[in-house]
């Protein structure tokens, strides 16, 4: 299932109409329940793949992804608490975080984007995460794009021999 881009601005427009004071109360026992404060929650479990357009800004993620975080994090909903630690309540599917840089090397010493992004994806049960890199844009256009269209084409690939 496809879903459209969601505007940050109408879901904090709709969860302050829903709740006056700005707070979230309360939430859903069920993480595929999209109403209320918890419409990005729903479209995420009910997604058969997941893109995130992430392109490093400053070694990290833009604040509006940042923001998407903080909003599908859920204890309870998305993530719960066991003896042995946090365990996420999603169902795994594919994920996709397709980066673009400038500078900074995607997956090197300073790109903390893709690596908070994948840590925060499996901590909500998102572990099959597969990186699409257009690296290092600034310093060589030609060998970033060509490297990211090689990437997307074995990966088209592969969804035709399955």
């Amino acid at each position: 299932r496809a879903i459209g881009v969601f505007s940050f601005s109408g879901f904090l427009l709709e969860h302050t109409k829903d709740h006056a004071d700005g707070s979230p109360t309360g939430g859903p026992t069920n993480p595929h329940h999209a109403t209320g404060l918890y419409p990005l929650i729903g479209e995420l479990a009910d997604a058969d793949v997941v893109v995130i357009g992430a392109p490093i800004y400053n070694f990290g993620v833009p604040a509006s992804l940042k923001a998407w975080a903080d909003l599908v994090a859920r204890a309870g909903t998305t993530f719960t608490y066991s003896e042995t630690g946090p365990v996420g309540l999603l169902d795994d599917r594919p994920t996709y975080i397709v980066s673009a840089s400038g500078g900074t090397e995607i997956g090197g010493d300073i790109d903390y984007g893709t690596s908070w992004l994948r840590h925060v994806l499996g901590f909500i049960g998102l572990h099959d995460v597969t990186i699409l890199a257009a690296n290092q844009l600034a310093i060589d256009p030609d060998s970033g794009l060509a490297s990211a269209r090689a990437h997307i084409a074995d990966i088209g690939s592969l969804g035709k021999a399955a």
